[in-house]
C-alpha cells in the first residue's frame, strides 16, 4: 500500500525486475488497484 497526492498519479510507471510493485495506492479522492505484471 502506497499514499499519494492525485496529482501525482500517472498512467505509467516504468519498472525493473527488481522492483517491488505497489498493489493499492491511496490517495485523497480514491484509492487505485493495480494490475500485476505477469512475471515469467
Amino acid at each position: 500500500i502506497a499514499l499519494a497526492f492525485e496529482m501525482q498519479i500517472v498512467k505509467k510507471v516504468p519498472a525493473g525486475k527488481d522492483d517491488i510493485p505497489v498493489h493499492k495506492i491511496i490517495t485523497e479522492d480514491r484509492i487505485i488497484t493495480s494490475v500485476s505484471r505477469n512475471k515469467n
